[in-house]
């Protein structure tokens, strides 16, 4: 997060570590997404993540829906930080490129996590520069110096003192 001008892109495990509060994951999101909104920038994510964050995981594991969780999920959706793309042509070109060539590498890249790369790709080639791509998943983090992006577990560089005090979709 070096520029106002930069974006940052979240995979959707991100929002599910959130939407979930999970223990050494929860207070760095919060940290992080609190300084995007200190310096007026943009999360970017896919409308994939809308289908990936469909649950919490206390819902998974009771076999039971709380309406408060999709309360929460729906926020995330409408926060003004937070900018879906959409899915697109060109992004599903660039995404199925991606699982080709990752063949020939031995590498196994499910659609979509590379549909979550792509959409990075695109935005990175058409829109405007992307300064990091943050996911929980170490798979993809090797992917970063082939397409030329940073791509790394969220971390913020001042963490926050204060416990998780306020719901972060819920901004003045």
């Amino acid at each position: 997060m070096k520029n106002n001008d930069s974006l940052i892109y979240w995979d959707s495990c991100i929002f599910l570590s959130y939407i979930n509060d999970e223990p050494e994951r929860g207070n760095i999101i919060e940290d992080v997404w609190r300084n995007i909104l200190n310096e007026k920038k943009k999360v970017l994510t896919s409308t994939i993540s809308i289908v990936e964050v469909a649950h919490g995981s206390e819902e998974k594991i009771k076999w039971k829906l709380d309406p408060s969780i999709i309360s929460v999920i729906d926020q995330l959706w409408s926060d003004p930080s937070i900018n879906l793309v959409e899915f697109n042509e060109s992004i599903a070109e660039i995404a199925r490129d991606l699982i080709r060539n990752s063949l020939p590498k031995r590498r196994v890249l499910k659609s979509k996590d590379a549909i979550h790369l792509a959409t990075a790709i695109w935005i990175n080639k058409h829109y405007r520069s992307i300064s990091e791509f943050f996911t929980y998943d170490d798979g993809l983090v090797k992917f970063g110096p082939e397409i030329g992006l940073k791509i790394c577990h969220p971390y913020t560089l001042q963490p926050s003192l204060l416990n998780k005090s306020e719901d972060l979709t819920k901004k003045n």
